[in-house]
């Protein structure tokens, strides 16, 4: 009984058995590497839409329990947000107005908000417009 060596052709080819080996080898690592290329461009959005909504209700959950942590008191709308249980985006689409004025508003920036935007998020919220001031 004859046993393969790496310098022997394979029937019907031009190639060793170390040569088809090497091929292999390098295929693999190609798609090892295609692989890791995906995972990291999909960051995330390999996800089923049930695990992302898991995700992002545990990282509100973290991020609210971090503000009422940290002793500085929260903006009124914030705290009505919160208590609600809606991100910022949620509100603003619920009170008919753009994101970037609840970020304004609970980031201490909106000196000159309207009684309509004021009005609008109360609604939304299910309160007074006096209590988000």
């Amino acid at each position: 009984m004859s046993t393969a060596t790496d310098d022997e052709i394979i029937p019907g080819s031009t190639l060793t058995r170390a040569d088809l080996a090497a091929v292999n080898d390098e295929l693999a690592l190609r798609e090892r590497q295609a692989r890791a290329t995906a995972y990291v461009r999909n960051r995330g959005r390999s996800q089923s839409p049930k695990t992302r909504q898991l995700i992002s209700e545990k990282v509100r959950q973290h991020r609210k329990a971090q503000a009422l942590e940290s002793g500085d008191p929260l903006h009124p709308l914030r705290q009505a947000r919160f208590n609600a249980g809606l991100t910022q985006a949620a509100l603003a689409e619920k009170a008919l107005i753009d994101p970037t004025t609840v970020q304004t508003i609970e980031s201490g920036r909106g000196d000159k908000t309207s009684r309509l935007t004021l009005a609008r998020l109360a609604k939304a919220l299910a309160t007074t417009p006096d209590t988000l001031t």
